[in-house]
């Protein structure tokens, strides 16, 4: 498809400790807000994580968005938000994660964006193992591309649904923009876990760096993006002028989950184009019904 970096210099943009300080569409409206004024409704799906010890300590920082599955919400984000570890290198980041904060919108607010609601979701279950699902053929062997990369990937079956939480889903259904080399496209996540005005994200554009669609298999593209520690795991998104009549209108689509840069030193970050997350889905679905039994 592409050359691919060498593993050992895969940089995840998982923004450790001791360096900090409704479903969305191609037919929704561009804007939501109140008198107060207006965001763009696709800052609304990226949400503020932070993995935490058992000891309530801060280990790192990442990005999430919500997907619906079988009618329950799930997050997902990059996998090494959740376990602490290099995905390539196998080396632990920081502390082990014992569960994770998410900085969720608030229906508490007499206005329709604005308020956050803090919930915290465990990691692993009461056996010790995990509650997040990753691909299946996450360990891709392709002796033909021996730097191939893992698919950094997770989904985590949300269960702190407090009643006064709002979710803005990201709508898997959608077809996702057929986009080329040279394409602009968007990270949209919370760089040195930093965002605006509270807890909306920022987002960082540039461009498709690579062939998107080569390969039989889902696999990941490059973009040419200057991104930061604490934007793994965050949506990509692909928004063009589209011709409405007489009139010209602003269309986004979902691309993929961006998961850090190819080397600390880069500005090419690597995203897992969306289709890979269906199938990591349908295995968390399974993981959490049997849990609930």
């Amino acid at each position: 498809m592409h050359a691919k970096p060498r593993p050992s210099s895969f940089d995840p943009e998982i923004l450790c400790a001791e360096h900090a300080a409704t479903d969305l569409a191609l037919g929704m409206p561009l804007t939501i807000g109140d008198n107060r004024g207006r965001v763009d409704a696709w800052s609304t799906p990226s949400l503020l994580v932070q993995a935490r010890s058992f000891r309530d300590e801060l280990i790192g920082s990442g990005t999430g968005f919500v997907v619906m599955y079988d009618a329950r919400p799930f997050l997902v984000t990059a996998e090494h938000v959740l376990t602490g570890v290099h995905p390539e290198t196998g080396k632990r980041l920081g502390k082990e994660p014992e569960r994770l904060s998410i900085f969720h919108h608030s229906n508490m607010m007499l206005h329709s964006v604005g308020g956050w609601h803090l919930t915290d979701e465990p990691l692993r279950n009461e056996r010790g193992d995990p509650r997040w699902a990753v691909h299946p053929r996450k360990r891709i062997k392709d002796m033909e591309d021996p730097f191939v990369l893992d698919i950094d990937v997770a989904v985590l079956p949300l269960v702190d649904l407090q009643e006064h939480i709002q979710l803005y889903p990201v709508d898997l259904g959608e077809p996702p923009a057929q986009v080329a080399p040279g394409f602009p496209v968007s990270v949209v996540g919370y760089p040195f876990g930093q965002g605006n005005e509270g807890f909306f994200p920022v987002w960082k554009t540039g461009h498709v760096a690579t062939d998107v669609y080569w390969g039989k298999e889902p696999r990941e593209f490059l973009v040419d993006i200057t991104t930061r520690d604490g934007m793994s795991g965050a949506p990509v998104y692909a928004r063009q002028w589209v011709p409405q009549g007489d009139k010209w209108d602003v269309q986004t689509s979902f691309l993929g989950v961006y998961s850090g840069r190819t080397r600390v030193d880069s500005e090419i970050g690597i995203v897992w184009r969306a289709e890979v997350i269906p199938a990591i889905l349908q295995k968390a679905a399974s993981v959490s019904s049997d849990e609930a039994l």
